[in-house]
């Protein structure tokens, strides 16, 4: 009898958290170009949408990163490479700091650059 009633049960289905899929969304804005990601299929969570903003942000002061030092490469010294190369870690630790804000549900905006907003969401 025990056999059968074990069989009877209905298995537990599991249901994708909405705030799972949220934070994972999110965390995307701050993956460089994979920000488009997000902007293009949830303009309706307002948390999503912060990120993508500040993520956006990230984006193009990347972009205008690896612009400058393309146009100036050829005449850049040592240490205006390192400069470069500092200033790549800085948008890295940026990045970092806002997938630990996903991570931690917090709408803070990113230090130095978070207040700028490129595309206002």
């Amino acid at each position: 009898m025990d056999q059968y009633d074990q069989q009877a049960r209905p298995e537990k289905v599991s249901v994708p958290n909405i705030q799972t899929n949220s934070n994972l969304i999110a965390i995307l804005a701050y993956l460089s170009i994979l920000v488009f990601i997000p902007y293009f299929i949830s303009s309706n969570n307002s948390f999503v949408r912060f990120h993508v903003s500040q993520g956006i942000t990230l984006f193009v002061f990347e972009i205008l990163l690896y612009v400058i030092s393309a146009i100036f490469g050829f005449m850049m010294s040592g240490l205006l490479y390192m400069f470069i190369d500092l200033l790549q870690l800085f948008l890295l630790v940026l990045a970092i700091i806002g997938v630990i804000n996903v991570v931690k549900n917090r709408t803070n905006p990113l230090p130095i650059i978070g207040h700028i907003n490129i595309l206002p969401l």
